[in-house]
């Protein structure tokens, strides 16, 4: 059960520029003429890998760069881009404006209640209308962090849209008797120019392809679902479970794009509790919930065209359970919960329908706790089987006294290696045991880097929160200083505006 598997280019003249767009153009050919000559098992196998890399990588860039949305509309930054006017002050006028970022109450100020003080301090001085008007304008830009999450979201569901085309295009190569079926309208395929230019009968089959999928993305969602239903027998709907989440997101996507995130009457239409023209803004927890909504339905809906089409299904089998352990290792529980659940629905072995079940019980417990898997596992009946699984049922009950007395037993006779006592979701109970340290040796080449790991973050994380909250003299540069300026200072906790 332990997982087996700076230049400066505006000298460039557009000669320049036509050639090396050419040569791209050419690469991003030359790629794809050798994806299609993999395998079918191989290139289905690609268009999943290339979704999920391409998830990960919107995933791991909205949570490096969220915080640093969210700092673009803190006060600092909206006082910074006020301070140049500050440098031409006197010390006895900066310090009308210190007490304005003091005594702030514990539930923050409102933007027009900082207005208001601020007003209130410099209002009779011949600099403040100026300031004013500097910072009035910055307190009501357009709120960076929106911008942010929006467009995050218009980039996953842009990945998504491209894996269903992706995943179009291997069902019309595994069935490309499923082009006979043109559109009532279309009156040809290819006119005899189109045809003398192509060469090929392959080349025309693609040419082909591109045609139907390309009018695919030129439709709804309800249109992707109406293809895979039609062609395929899939329901997109089924397989996700939250079918209306997946829609509003789309939805939500559209209005981003076209209404100025703000909801439109073809929104209310699937979203009746919303109001016309009320903000649609996402935020990072919109975000976060969109890219596991629309990877989990990704990764089902290619198991399952896939596995329809599969030359051999244990390719399948195998890759869908690399995925879903993988999930499991991350702690994604209810994730890998509903992949593992899916996988269930494969022609599996006697073996994998045990590892399927031991390792959706391990999802459960963390989710729900012990007491919600406690019955079930006691009364699994594993006798004749692997004894692999006796030790499972007892790391999955908790008997520590059982399961590190079978635990050197499990090691020499190669039923779990080092990285799965260290990894293992199934052996958190025993890691957590300070018994677990007689194990030290096998585990210490994949400790060590996680130890490394570890550390790094550690030092990380102290040098951030070693930085000193500035006060409100900090706000304000001094015009004495001719350094040229230093890095913003943090505002005081309290100084925050909603």
């Amino acid at each position: 059960m332990e997982n087996s598997a700076g230049e400066n280019h505006e000298t460039l003249g557009a000669e320049s520029v036509t050639v090396v767009d050419a040569e791209r153009e050419a690469a991003t050919s030359d790629s794809d003429d050798e994806i299609r000559e993999l395998s079918r098992d191989d290139r289905f196998r690609f268009v999943g890998q290339e979704f999920r890399d391409a998830i990960e990588a919107l995933r791991e860039t909205h949570d490096e760069l969220a915080p640093a949305a969210s700092d673009l509309d803190s006060l600092t930054k909206v006082w910074d881009g006020t301070v140049e006017e500050s440098k031409r002050l006197t010390k006895e006028d900066r310090a009308l404006l210190v007490p304005v970022f003091q005594n702030l109450p514990d539930e923050g100020l409102s933007a027009n209640e900082l207005l208001d003080r601020l007003w209130d301090a410099i209002k009779d001085t011949d600099w403040g209308p100026g300031l004013m008007y500097h910072f009035v304008r910055r307190v009501y830009r357009p709120r960076r962090q929106p911008i942010f999450h929006n467009a995050m979201l218009i980039s996953a569901v842009a990945a998504f849209e491209s894996h269903l085309a992706k995943l179009a295009e291997e069902y019309y190569r595994a069935a490309p008797e499923a082009l006979h079926k043109l559109p009532k309208e279309a009156t040809k395929e290819f006119s005899l120019r189109e045809l003398q230019a192509l060469g090929s009968l392959e080349d025309a089959i693609e040419l082909a392809i591109e045609r139907r999928v390309t009018e695919l993305m030129f439709g709804s969602l309800s249109d992707w679902k109406k293809f895979y239903s039609e062609r395929m027998n899939i329901d997109m709907a089924e397989l996700c479970g939250a079918w209306d989440n997946i829609h509003e997101i789309f939805e939500r996507r559209h209005c981003i794009v076209h209404s100025e995130a703000r909801a439109s009457r073809r929104y209310i239409r699937t979203n009746p509790k919303a109001q016309l023209r009320e903000p649609l803004d996402t935020d990072a927890q919109y975000v976060q919930d969109a890219l596991d909504g629309l990877e989990l339905l990704g990764i089902l809906l290619q198991t399952a065209v896939w596995a329809k089409f599969a030359l051999d299904k244990q390719e399948v089998i195998d890759a869908s359970e690399v995925v879903a352990f993988d999930s499991l290792k991350a702690s994604r529980w209810q994730f890998s919960y509903r992949l593992y659940e899916h996988w269930q629905n494969l022609p599996l072995s006697e073996a994998e329908q045990r590892m399927a079940r031991v390792n959706l019980w391990i999802a459960r417990k963390n989710l729900h706790g012990l007491a919600s898997i406690r019955k079930e596992v006691t009364e699994w009946d594993v006798s004749g089987s692997d004894e692999i699984y006796d030790f499972a049922k007892l790391c999955l009950l908790e008997e520590l006294e059982a399961a590190f007395a079978m635990l050197p037993v499990m090691i020499e006779r190669d039923k779990i290696g080092g990285k799965g006592v260290a990894t293992w979701p199934l052996l958190a109970p025993l890691r957590e045991d300070p018994r677990i340290q007689d194990y030290a040796d096998i585990m210490r080449d994949y400790l060590s880097e996680e130890a490394d790991i570890t550390i790094e973050n550690a030092e990380s994380d102290a040098r951030l929160t070693a930085r000193p909250e500035a006060g409100p003299e900090e706000l304000l540069p001094d015009p004495d200083d001719t350094s040229g300026g230093s890095e913003p200072s943090d505002p005081p906790q309290t100084s925050r505006m909603s």
